[in-house]
């Protein structure tokens, strides 16, 4: 009997596959879950679907999402977007120049003192959830400043994330990496192939600090394909 479903899993800037390590118990024996990794802390790994019987789906979180090949989608029964976005930085202006001005001098301090700014940044991505210290390992400063830099320019386009065939939406109502009204945007532009649900207390860590909540809200849908 083969595989019931396939997952891939596609971590954001500043984490690694590990953080997904608490998906498996969720997970029963025939959904198997493979977690890309970006590389910043060891090496990479590019999963990809294998079963053809199998349904396909795709978990991405952050900027996560900016990093799965395209391809990978037109194979997608279902698209998971966890604190995800179309662009990192809001829409209106004002707000704009605000969020470019923040990742401008965050870019600036990671040159100088990149340890101390991820550790920040990983506070802020658990907040209001604690988080626990993991950061004492070596990293690929070259490579996170590199994503750094193309998380200022990234935009993923509509046509792309409409070859799933259904999407749903999950963010923290306290996220405060990509506020929840970048997930109400990624909503409306996708339109009825799309769901949204909203975590309330979640921050950005959204699938790791919060992931019963959010497989409370998945197992239906999994379950239903």
């Amino acid at each position: 009997m083969g595989l019931k479903a396939e997952i891939l899993a596609f971590h954001g800037w500043g984490f690694d596959c590990s953080a997904w390590s608490a998906w498996p118990l969720y997970l029963a024996s025939f959904w198997q879950l493979q977690a890309f990794d970006r590389g910043y802390y060891g090496n990479s790994y590019d999963p990809v679907f294998s079963d053809p019987n199998a349904r396909k789906i795709i978990f991405t979180h952050s900027y996560g999402l900016h990093l799965c090949p395209p391809r990978q989608l037109d194979f997608c029964d279902l698209l998971v977007i966890f604190s995800g976005f179309l662009h990192f930085h809001p829409q209106a202006p004002r707000l704009q120049g605000k969020s470019r001005l923040i990742l401008q001098r965050m870019q600036e301090q990671f040159a100088l003192e990149p340890g101390a700014v991820m550790r920040r940044f990983m506070r802020r991505c658990y907040a209001p959830a604690p988080y626990q210290d993991h950061l004492n390992r070596e990293f690929d400063r070259s490579r996170l400043a590199e994503d750094l830099r193309l998380l200022d320019h990234s935009k993923m386009a509509v046509t792309t994330l409409e070859r799933a065939r259904r999407v749903i939406i999950l963010h923290g109502s306290e996220d405060r990496i990509v506020p929840s009204s970048q997930g109400w945007a990624l909503f409306d532009t996708l339109g009825p192939q799309a769901l949204y649900h909203e975590i309330e207390g979640a921050g950005h860590a959204l699938p790791f600090s919060h992931a019963q909540q959010c497989w409370a809200i998945l197992e239906p849908a999994l379950r239903n394909l």
